[in-house]
């Protein structure tokens, strides 16, 4: 019982932590007093800076973009409305 009661404690502390550090982030971001940080790290980083890898994360965000997920969900609507599209599980079942 003793060791339920120290668990419970341990996580009640970790959340209000995290919670806090939520907080002070939050106002260090409004205020754009984080920008030093974030200028510090961009400049430690910015020797890795490849134009392959920025293309392929431009790429990767372009995905989650309007205008793919709406084609991509308007493609799965339309989808049902063609029957003769022979299906996977007709395939497979036995």
């Amino acid at each position: 019982m003793q060791k339920n009661n120290l668990n419970l404690g341990i996580r009640i502390s970790a959340i209000v932590v995290l919670i806090i550090s939520f907080c002070v982030l939050t106002v260090l971001a409004l205020d754009e007093s984080i920008m030093v940080f974030e200028n510090g790290v961009y400049t430690s980083l910015a020797g890795y800076i490849n134009p392959t890898l920025t293309s392929i994360a431009i790429t990767i965000t372009n995905f989650g973009s309007f205008l793919v997920v709406s084609a991509v969900a308007a493609m799965l609507l339309v989808l049902p409305l063609y029957p003769d599209v022979p299906s996977f599980r007709k395939q497979y079942d036995r």
